[in-house]
């Protein structure tokens, strides 16, 4: 949790937005081509969007509480 502080904290820095759909989705891209398996891609992306998603809903109530 503490990163994601660090990361809220950067982004209200620089005035960015806490959703970036563009940057989540290379996020995922690069993970996907990472994953070496027997995991399917698809599963590896529902897991890390899942991550992603509730990193990004804790990082909205940082930003607001701030």
């Amino acid at each position: 949790a503490n990163i994601i502080l660090q990361v809220a904290d950067f982004k209200k820095q620089q005035g960015g937005p806490v959703y970036d759909p563009a940057r989540e989705d290379a996020i995922i891209a690069r993970l996907s081509d990472l994953n070496p398996g027997p995991l399917p891609a698809e599963a590896v992306e529902r897991i890390y969007r899942k991550i992603i998603e509730e990193m990004r809903n804790f990082e909205a109530v940082v930003h607001d509480a701030s």
